[in-house]
């Protein structure tokens, strides 16, 4: 198996939260929750082809004027987020979920729509087709526009819009 991440390619790889040095036979780790007590390293491996497909998702979970398309493999999940235009965290996933603010962490893919994320010590990002935004946990998104805004998330979307316990 060929590490996501090879020797030429590591001292990029440290910029992401939780990475850890891969073994001989594991592509990378990273933390998937930054809540005290959930913290965990997912390690994506296979020793074998897989494919998975978003329309044939493991699990769906549906929001106001949104849902999360859930897809595991290789022991990572990896999530599909449709946002409608009028979508906003604060409004559509908080209620779910009872937190001040976000606190999944996201590395994403941006497919298409117009996507602004304010964190929560001011910071504000425009995410739009092509981008890869790398969050940590603390902020609020919207969709901006009139197009929805698909993206891929590969770290974040675990737990996200699960209804609170």
């Amino acid at each position: 198996m060929i590490p996501i991440f090879d020797s030429a390619h590591r001292a990029d790889a440290r910029q992401f939260p939780g990475y850890r040095e891969p073994d001989a036979s594991s592509c990378i780790y990273w933390k998937s929750s930054n809540e005290p007590g959930k913290e965990m390293n997912v390690k994506a491996t296979s020793d074998k082809a897989e494919r998975k497909d978003f329309s044939k998702a493991d699990e769906v979970r549906s929001f106001p004027k949104g849902r999360l398309e859930l897809v595991t493999i290789g022991g990572a999940t990896i999530g599909r987020a449709i946002l409608e235009p009028g979508w906003r965290w604060s409004t559509s996933v908080q209620p779910l979920v009872n937190t001040k603010s976000c606190e999944a962490p996201h590395f994403q893919y941006h497919v298409s729509g117009m996507l602004k994320i304010l964190m929560d010590d001011g910071t504000e990002v425009l995410c739009g087709p092509g981008d890869v935004s790398l969050l940590p946990s603390g902020h609020d998104a919207w969709v901006v526009g009139d197009e929805p805004v698909v993206l891929v998330d590969f770290q974040g979307m675990v737990d996200y819009a699960k209804k609170a316990a």
